[in-house]
């Protein structure tokens, strides 16, 4: 009898110990997993770094250097790079030398084990983990635009805003996104957008004809109107207060005049100073030649010829940076295009490719 009962009692202590191993041994499989899941993360993340960084500058080496100080501010970071678990591999598809690709690997990592270790398994063998993802422009997408005050050269108080057109070229969403220029430093982010058929418009003095500087970004702004119409502005109740300028010309009533124009950001210091200056023309012609000649004040138009010639690609920037510089007067007034700028950036991100696409390529690693 007695025997019986410390039978059973070793029977209890055996099932309860049991699972309690069994348990626990769970537990570390499940964060076995979970360290496998943020493995893949971080491949991903730290490809998407490599990617973007050499699509702007075009240097491999650095752009891994940038990708470990990523990954060393973080504990598990610090350890795939002292371990030496993970890796990189740029890729030449087109034979010309560059990369077209970059796959990030880790590799060997293990993960300690606790409770496993009462079954003699101190640790878990990770599987490997990779993520390619393209390197160049042409292979990626832009999924947002960040906007920032860039200044203003007019005395007006001009309000600018976005807006859409739908399917039949009606106005919709529109909202303000600069009120007061004195409320912002160049610089200032303004927001940001994720539809790229966002547009813009601009209300020359704006904050002193709608409202008599009331006006907030949250002031409520309707715009009603179609193509073949002229829209109507509606800001906090008061109704056509001034002239409204729209990227989509056929909506401008000055005849269409386009007021806003993009400069990249790397060519718009050189810009300034090219419109800031007088240029000499022929004021005068005899029989085919110039008997006289004048100057008068540098305008867009006369950028854009000087652009050409000396082969200035200024509506393409390296960085994806962009000053949208807009004209405040009917029919343009001087010309120039700076009474009021935003400073604008394409977020670009690279799209990932599958390994077995890249097999092919030719191994371009520094």
């Amino acid at each position: 009898m007695k025997k019986a009962f410390i039978d059973q009692i070793m029977l209890g202590f055996f099932l309860f110990a049991s699972l309690v191993i069994f348990g626990a041994t769970v537990s570390d499989e499940y964060e076995a997993r979970n360290k496998a899941v943020k493995l893949q993360e971080i491949t991903k993340l730290t490809t998407r770094a490599l990617a973007k960084h050499y699509m702007y500058n075009e240097d491999m080496e650095a752009a891994e250097v940038i990708a470990n100080d990523i990954l060393s501010e973080t504990k598990i970071g610090q350890e795939l790079i002292d371990n030496n678990f993970i890796s990189y591999v740029w890729r030449d598809l087109d034979a010309d030398g560059l990369p077209n690709v970059v796959t990030s690997t880790i590799a060997g990592y293990k993960q300690d084990n606790f409770w496993f270790k009462f079954i003699d398994k101190d640790e878990f063998n990770l599987p490997s983990v990779n993520w390619t993802e393209y390197v160049t422009k042409d292979e990626s997408d832009i999924i947002s635009i960040v906007m920032r005050y860039g200044g203003s050269n007019a005395g007006y108080h001009n309000m600018i805003g976005t807006y859409e057109l739908d399917d039949s070229r009606c106005f919709s969403n529109p909202a303000l996104v600069l009120v007061n220029k004195e409320d912002h430093e160049v610089g200032d982010e303004l927001g940001s957008y994720t539809n790229l058929d966002t547009r813009f418009f601009i209300i020359p003095d704006g904050y002193d004809r709608f409202g008599n500087r009331t006006s907030t970004l949250n002031s409520s702004i309707s715009i009603n109107g179609c193509e073949g119409e002229i829209p109507s502005v509606n800001i906090d109740e008061n109704i056509d207060s001034g002239d409204v300028y729209f990227q989509d010309t056929e909506f401008n009533t000055d005849d269409g005049y386009d007021h806003m124009h993009e400069v990249g950001k790397t060519y718009f210091d050189l810009y300034k100073q090219y419109v800031s200056q007088d240029i000499t023309y022929c004021s005068r012609y005899r029989r085919g030649r110039c008997r006289e000649y004048s100057t008068r004040d540098a305008n867009w138009d006369d950028w854009v010829t000087y652009a050409a010639t000396n082969d200035i690609d200024f509506a393409n920037d390296p960085n994806d940076e962009y000053i949208i510089t807009m004209e405040d007067l009917p029919n343009g007034g001087d010309k120039d295009f700076n009474d009021i700028n935003l400073d604008t950036t394409k977020v670009r991100v690279p799209r990932s490719v599958d390994t077995v696409d890249i097999e092919d390529g030719v191994d371009v690693s520094p």
